[in-house]
């Protein structure tokens, strides 16, 4: 009688890490490399339509990744199937990095499981582990008074989202969520970061550590393209997902836009300056 390997049950820290990887994965996957995968897993012409009419490049990578994790292309303890096919096409460097990330976030190769050859890359070494145990910092050299482990667990776990020229009205509200929170509750894109990638990391980095997503809504807020990514981000992280109205004008966004943000009443957030500004940070 044949026998079949059963994946074992993953833990929610494996599930996480699972998480990160797919939002990592889906920044590095071009619109190019998406069409050639969806050729060689044999993608239905309808779904192959729907990532080339994508709006973004964003919103095409994370409809790949969910297509992926759903016809098992990827899983949280193989994606061997996935690095097999980057190599087919071409991209070896994609794939390498894509094996890295899957290590870096979930710990583990990027082998089924059932392969008792598989191996996680680069593995520490015994000595290796001996080290990270001998360097583990005594308790005695820690810093006096340090701060109270409530304050800690609230360090930016709220992520507020808003559009470049909304900032202002987002300063009032992060500092009323702080008034009755804590300062530093929040974590807000204004300064300090440049645009690019390096922007788009921080704000990836952000919103991994954070619990709750506050969507700070204008008026321009649903046409701005990194609004959107970050709403996408969201979900795909399984974020809480909190929506404000800033102004008190009608709700900008319609229930075919995304279903997961309904109106709430607005929170007269006014500065004391409103911007001149007409940019977008989207």
């Amino acid at each position: 009688m044949a026998s079949y390997a059963i994946p074992p049950r993953e833990s929610r820290k494996q599930r996480e890490g699972f998480g990160r990887f797919k939002v990592a994965l889906s920044n590095v996957l071009t619109k190019e490399i998406i069409m050639k995968l969806s050729h060689i897993f044999h993608y239905p012409n309808c779904l192959i339509d729907d990532f080339r009419e994508a709006d973004t490049v964003t919103s095409c990578a994370l409809l790949m990744v969910s297509k992926m994790e759903e016809k098992g292309q990827i899983a949280p303890h193989d994606i061997s199937q996935l690095l097999d096919s980057l190599r087919e096409i071409g991209n070896l460097g994609t794939a390498s990095e894509v094996q890295q990330f899957f290590l870096k976030h979930t710990d583990q190769a990027a082998t089924d499981p059932a392969n008792p050859a598989a191996q996680p890359l680069n593995p520490k070494s015994d000595i290796q582990k001996d080290q990270a145990t001998t360097d583990r910092v005594d308790p005695a050299a820690q810093p006096l008074n340090p701060k109270p482990d409530s304050e800690k667990e609230m360090k930016n776990q709220i992520f507020i989202s808003f559009t470049f020229k909304a900032r202002d009205k987002a300063q009032c509200l992060k500092k009323k969520i702080e008034e009755s929170l804590g300062l530093g509750t929040c974590w807000i894109c204004t300064e300090g970061v440049e645009p690019g990638q390096g922007l788009r990391d921080e704000i990836t980095k952000a919103m991994d550590h954070a619990k709750v997503v506050v969507c700070a809504v204008s008026k321009e807020y649903p046409n701005s393209v990194e609004c959107e990514r970050e709403v996408n981000l969201a979900s795909e992280m399984k974020k809480k997902l909190i929506p404000v109205l800033l102004d008190d004008d009608q709700w900008p966004l319609r229930k075919s836009d995304d279903s997961s943000l309904n109106p709430v009443p607005s929170l007269n957030v006014v500065p004391p300056n409103p911007p001149d500004s007409d940019g977008g940070k989207g």
